[in-house]
Parts: structure tokens; C-alpha cells; sequence
């Protein structure tokens, strides 16, 4: 009366380790490294005043119960990122009542959300699926992180994550402004250039 995939996915169900058959354990650490550094150069030059300024972050965040994910351990997932910011620019005067400024910047975010760590690297067949192309079964979407199929109870889920998305963000800028003081006005005009970039890959291979 019981099916193959149901006694195959019942091994992941660990026993209850409080009264009234719940189940709770702080065994599994949540590990978020995150590192950052940066760096400025000025000088100056017969061009003029020249900065230059570079920024990085990384981070890798393991957590064993990732967002959209199984409640019981097991499964973990990976959200990892890095942001990257580098700022250019040039200041030059030209006697004493003109100055024009010009600016390069860039501005980079990427992050991988929840790529699958834990329970990856099975087939669906092993839990009694049928699969595969030919057949009535099941069809893996991402064979790469085929593993454990995601499967949700009452109160409580288990499986690899199946929802991983990465984005990528880009921004450029080009920025020259010039200022020139006559009598008692000011005078400013420019020009600002702005591209951004937007990619998204997002899946949701459940099998």
C-alpha cells in the first residue's frame, strides 16, 4: 500500500526529538563570510586633479534551511554575491574663474540565490521515480542539480532547493559638468550618460 518514492523519501524524515512527536535541533550553523576592501589614489597632474577610487564586497552565506526550502536538514543551499563600485575622475581649472569635472563610474551587483548544496547529485530514479525522456515518468529540468525532489507536507518540507536565481546588475555612468564664473553669475552645463543593466536567470527545476 505503500509506493517506492514514498519509503525512499521517508529515510529523510529524521525521528522527533521532542515530546508530542516535534522535531528541533541546533546542530546546523548558518556561516555568512563576508569580506570587503577598498582603495583610493589622487594626484596631480598637468591634466589636472586625478582620483581614482575601487570598492569590493564578497559574500558567501551557507544556510542548511534556505529561503523556499526543506525546514529539515540536509538540504542546504549557497547565497553568495559580490558588489564592486570604481569611480574615476578628473578635476581641471582653467584660469581662475572656469573648472570642469569629469567622471567615469561603475557600479556592478551580482548575486546567485540559493544554489543547491545539499541532497544534489541523485538521480529520481534512485527513490523509485520513473524518468526520463522516453517515458511516462518524470523528466529532470536541471540535471545538474538533480537530487532529492522537493517534496512539501503539512508542516514541514524536504528536498534540494528549487528555485535558485541569479541576477546580475550593471551601471555605467559619464558624467562633465563645466562651471565658469562671470561678473556675478554663475554658469554650469553637462552632460550625464547613464546605461543599466539588468540579467535574471531564474529557475524552478522541481522535477
Amino acid at each position: 500500500a505503500i509506493s517506492a518514492p514514498a519509503k525512499a523519501l521517508n529515510s529523510f524524515i529524521p525521528t522527533p526529538t521532542l515530546s508530542g512527536g516535534y522535531y528541533s535541533t541546533s546542530a546546523f550553523k548558518q556561516v555568512v563570510p563576508d569580506n570587503k576592501g577598498s582603495g583610493r589614489i589622487d594626484a596631480t597632474t598637468r591634466l589636472g586633479m586625478i582620483s581614482g577610487y575601487y570598492f569590493i564586497d564578497d559574500y558567501h552565506l551557507n544556510s542548511p534551511y534556505p529561503l523556499n526550502g526543506a525546514t529539515l536538514p540536509g538540504f542546504s543551499a549557497a547565497t553568495e554575491g559580490r558588489a564592486e563600485l570604481f569611480n574615476f575622475s578628473v578635476t581641471k581649472a582653467f584660469g581662475g574663474n572656469s573648472v570642469n569635472e569629469f567622471r567615469l563610474d561603475y557600479v556592478r551587483d551580482a548575486n546567485n540565490f540559493t544554489k543547491p548544496i545539499g541532497g544534489v547529485g541523485q538521480k529520481l530514479s534512485n527513490y523509485g521515480f520513473v524518468e526520463g525522456p522516453n517515458t511516462l515518468g518524470v523528466v529532470a529540468m536541471d540535471p545538474a542539480d538533480e537530487g532529492v525532489p522537493p517534496t512539501l507536507f503539512t508542516n514541514y518540507q524536504i528536498g534540494v532547493a528549487a528555485f535558485p536565481k541569479a541576477q546580475k546588475n550593471n551601471t555605467f555612468q559619464l558624467l562633465d559638468s563645466f562651471s565658469q564664473v562671470k561678473g556675478t553669475h554663475t554658469l554650469k552645463f553637462g552632460v550625464d550618460l547613464h546605461y543599466d543593466q539588468i540579467n535574471i536567470a531564474a529557475h524552478a527545476f522541481s522535477n
